[in-house]
């Protein structure tokens, strides 16, 4: 309310299910889901606002009925081998489409669909310096309030103390450059290209320490993409690259770890 945030109590209930079956084959697989959710939310806490006419007027969480049907598919042959630094053959693909009607049991009607396509290629001159392609996509439609929204940006702040406590890793999904959720909108696309090479197979630790360095190895990389609302223009995507130098070691014998160092401007 003018311009301030205030804190809104909710309190939600609900239930899910899913249902999903994976079809392996010796090189590939195929992996088909689907899921629905139904909830109700409402306010938990009277909200005691002081008006001003000179303000606009606040904006108040929904409250109400929510239900989503969800499906989708995956399809992948990615493939990585003992001495790989990652994933280094192969192809991802990704489709995957949420609605929700009054059909379904939701007061609001909304539908989005999101797609990703992903692949790694080994180059002719080093078979372990592997190039990564990436792209993903979603849109969304429905009423404004309800409709997904999709964001762009880097990763989230973090400390390594937090890192090692919470086990979170952070892949190469972002768009590095640029701060997390900077850009918002019903509609997203965001490719990437990577170039991924070994530096030093270490291999080794000391004595019966709990702690072994595996290996060190080096990204560079490219993204381009943006997340908007109304039409695509090319003139707005946002592009940002950089370099990292990542190292893999085992604490405790059996935990696996990968410690990211990189710079990466953005260009916008």
């Amino acid at each position: 309310t003018g311009g301030r945030a205030q804190t809104w109590v909710a309190e939600t209930v609900g239930a899910d299910v899913s249902v999903g079956y994976t079809f392996h084959r010796p090189l590939d697989s195929d992996s088909w889901y689907a899921g629905y959710t139904a909830g109700y939310t409402w306010k938990a806490e009277d909200l005691h606002l002081v008006y001003d006419p000179n303000d606009p007027p606040p904006v108040i969480p929904t409250q109400g009925r929510f239900a989503t049907l969800r499906a989708g598919w995956n399809y992948s042959s990615l493939r990585r081998f003992a001495y790989d630094v990652s994933v280094s053959e192969g192809v991802f693909l990704s489709l995957g489409v949420n609605g929700q009607h009054e059909v379904l049991g939701s007061q609001f009607p909304a539908i989005s669909a999101t797609w990703a396509f992903q692949t790694y290629v080994r180059m002719p001159w080093d078979r372990y310096h592997v190039l990564g392609l990436r792209y993903a996509g979603g849109l969304a439609g429905g009423q404004p309030g309800h409709r997904d929204l999709f964001a762009v940006g880097g990763f989230p702040e973090s400390t390594i103390v937090d890192q090692l406590t919470s086990f979170s890793i952070y892949g190469g999904v972002a768009l590095r450059g640029y701060p997390q959720y900077f850009h918002t909108g019903t509609q997203y696309h965001l490719a990437q290209v990577e170039y991924r090479f070994p530096i030093w197979r270490m291999n080794a630790g000391v004595e019966t320490l709990p702690f072994y360095l595996n290996r060190l190895y080096g990204n560079a990389f490219v993204g381009v993409g943006n997340a908007f609302s109304g039409a695509f223009d090319p003139a707005l995507l946002l592009v940002g690259a950089g370099g990292e130098l990542l190292l893999d070691f085992t604490v405790g014998y059996r935990l696996g770890f990968t410690f990211r160092f990189g710079v990466a401007p953005g260009f916008m």
